[in-house]
């Protein structure tokens, strides 16, 4: 007999029963040994060489017999058709005891059967003894239904027992036997192992990679590809199995970086040797953003474009006005790092530096067809043939006035003549004009009636000074209150009244200021010398007749 000394006094009892038992005698109580031989719904029968079989209700079995399964038994009586009424609950239930009893003090497993669902978890039949396994303790794994587990036999931790209550769990098992594989499968593991992985999961900055059961490894972004990746998932997909290389092993906090782009060759190392600084090279623009443009030149090898080298003109607001997503460019290496993996581009440089010959191309004061590219509050931007753009102020779309709506002048698009006012190569800045297109009103008033003709205008409105003058195209004169005779106690308003016309003599036009300066004093002295010249020219000449008028134009 085994040790008895862990044994209760009735589980001592027991034992000696079960050894002390043959099949001689078929008495009440008797603890016999048989063969399952067959059964149906609702006994098994027992061969227990005897001249009569036994029978055991079919109940008391957690799991379906098997025919020649070894049974121990209790002979209960005989029915009246001759068979021994036998019974294995009372024998499961003292061996399910000695058995829980020794799994706690031992720390060993339980067999048992999941019997059926109830609240919070599972009914687990240890061999007749009802024991409990919450829902979370079933398992490692997630997402299988519950009654996947009804009626299957596992091996089980009991973590909890109090009295009859019994708790038990097949997850701690389970963690046991997988931590245990894990940490061999660590120990094992070395950087630069190339091993077999598949894809748990997928995050915006990477994806978890099950390389082990129960242990994950991680796939940064940055690891993916040698080209920028933008979308995990145009690279790798959910449950996908492929090959990784470990970069990096943490066996102490059990962390595993993997790599996808290191099992192939890094592209810099054939670029830095097929190209070199100031070589022109053709790529595909795969992004634009406010800063500039990404180009891919090759297999995981981009680019930038920076704004700044986007276009000769330093007016760059938006580099999509330049160049577009999914379009081919011819770019010039301006630098190139392969230790940091950078490489700097320029778009400008590849053509010539239109502001060199600028001031040759297009003279100050010379006309020139641009095309509106923007219009803004109090300017526009135009584009040259050349590519460089110039300024309009809002000032100079009209000579007479100096604020207006651009939009009634100009579309944006569309192709307009202009004037180069001035050109500053330093600041890399051209002014144009709208309105030099035509020549000034004030000019063209002063050819028609240049300083001291005489030209008629209607007063428009008597002021503190003078008096202010509609004149022709538009045009405004101003009469100073000394450019008129007033006689003594009358008025300016009684001499000059408004909406009178009168003739003035032109004094002076001044281009820079807008301003016509009228005057009434002095056509009225020319128009009194007048009248004395032709009364001297009725007498008879002498030869110290003076004509007054030669300096007035009529």
């Amino acid at each position: 007999m085994e040790d008895n000394k862990n044994l209760s006094n009735d589980e001592i009892e027991f034992r000696k029963a079960l050894e002390e038992s043959d099949n001689t005698s078929l008495s009440r109580g008797k603890i016999i040994k048989g063969k399952v031989v067959q059964f149906d719904d609702t006994d098994v029968f027992i061969d227990f060489e005897s001249k009569s079989e036994g029978k055991i209700k079919r109940n008391e079995f957690d799991k379906e017999p098997i025919i020649g399964e070894e049974i121990e038994a209790i002979v209960s009586g005989e029915d009246d058709k001759g068979y021994v009424i036998l019974s294995k609950s009372e024998i499961d239930k003292r061996r399910s005891q000695e058995l829980i009893d020794n799994a706690v003090k031992n720390n060993s497993t339980v067999t048992g059967v999941v019997k059926e669902v109830i609240k919070g978890g599972f009914k687990v039949s240890i061999m007749g003894h009802q024991a409990f396994c919450p829902f979370s303790q079933i398992d490692i794994a997630r997402g299988i239904k519950e009654t996947d587990y009804i009626g299957n036999e596992y091996e089980f931790r009991v973590i909890k027992k109090n009295g009859r209550d019994v708790v038990v769990s097949r997850r701690a098992l389970l963690e046991e036997t997988q931590n245990a594989s894990i940490e061999s499968f660590l120990n094992n593991l070395k950087e630069n192992d190339i091993i077999n992985g598949k894809v748990k999961n997928i995050e915006k900055f990477g994806a978890f990679i099950e390389i082990t059961p129960g242990f994950d490894g991680f796939l940064a972004i940055p690891n993916m590809s040698w080209d920028k990746v933008i979308n995990p998932k145009s690279i790798i997909s959910k449950g996908e199995e492929r090959m990784f290389k470990v970069l990096h092993v943490d066996k102490e906090n059990k962390k595993v970086d993997l790599g996808i782009k290191q099992l192939d060759e890094d592209p810099w190392g054939k670029f830095v040797e097929q190209y070199h600084i100031g070589d022109v090279i053709q790529g595909e623009v795969t992004n634009v953003k406010k800063f500039g443009a990404f180009v891919k030149v090759a297999d995981g090898i981009e680019g930038l474009v920076h704004v700044s080298d986007l276009s000769w003109n330093s007016h760059v607001n938006n580099p999509n006005d330049f160049v577009k997503k999914g379009a081919f460019l011819e770019c010039k290496i301006l630098d190139m790092n392969a230790a940091e993996r950078k490489l700097t581009l320029g778009l400008k440089q590849v053509k010539e530096n239109p502001w060199d010959t600028v001031e040759k191309d297009f003279p100050v004061k010379s006309a020139v067809k641009c095309k509106v590219k923007r219009i803004i509050k109090n300017f526009a931007v135009f584009e040259l043939p050349n590519g460089l753009e110039g300024i309009c102020d809002i000032s100079d779309f009209d000579w007479r006035n100096n604020i207006v709506n651009m939009k009634d002048y100009i579309k944006e698009g569309e192709d307009v003549n202009m004037v180069i006012m001035s050109i500053d190569r330093d600041k890399q800045r051209i002014k144009l004009s709208y309105k030099h297109t035509k020549e000034s009103p004030w000019r063209l008033f002063e050819k028609a009636h240049p300083q001291g003709s005489i030209v008629d205008g209607t007063v428009k409105a008597i002021v503190d000074s003078g008096a202010i003058v509609s004149l022709e195209d538009d045009l405004e004169g101003y009469m100073h209150v000394s450019q008129v005779e007033i006689p003594k106690g009358s008025t300016l308003e009684e001499v000059v009244k408004v909406g009178e016309t009168y003739p003035f003599v032109v004094r002076e036009v001044n281009q820079s200021k807008r301003r016509i300066s009228l005057s009434r004093r002095e056509y009225m002295e020319a128009q009194n010398k007048k009248e004395t010249q032709n009364y001297i020219s009725k007498a008879e000449p002498t030869s110290l007749t003076y004509n007054p008028f030669d300096n007035i134009n009529n």
